[in-house]
């Protein structure tokens, strides 16, 4: 059992290692929007961090609150902008998927057409 005085110096050592990791992930992966995501690495990242939470002990109450605080907001700001992203490239393949099939539209027309002007000639 520790001391008092241990007590609390473990519990700013405890604060300030989850406060740099959350530091390195909002700063690694905070722009994931403007370069090339990295969803994966993030996730598994923010996994390591949710796992300090509960490993390391003993942390002033204040300190949990205010660095889960910040662990959630990093995490829901990747959350969406993958949603976001998620919701672009849907948005895009429908697109292409629409003009896939009005080109075959036009194609199916054309050969119908084709065909009625044979049938009539005959």
């Amino acid at each position: 059992m520790l001391d008092k005085d241990a007590w609390k110096e473990q519990c700013r050592v405890n604060a300030q290692s989850l406060e740099s990791e959350i530091t390195h992930l909002q700063c690694d992966y905070g722009a994931l929007p403007i370069l090339e995501p990295r969803y994966d690495e993030f996730w598994a990242h923010a996994r390591r961090i949710s796992a300090m939470f509960k490993t390391l002990k003993p942390l002033f109450r204040e300190d949990r609150e205010r660095l889960w605080a910040a662990y959630s907001a990093a995490c829901e700001e990747v959350k969406g902008a993958q949603a976001r992203e998620r919701e672009s490239h849907r948005a895009d393949s429908w697109e292409k998927r629409e003009l896939v099939m009005s080109k075959i539209r036009q194609r199916d027309d054309r050969d119908a057409a084709g065909r009625d002007r044979r049938v009539r000639r005959a």
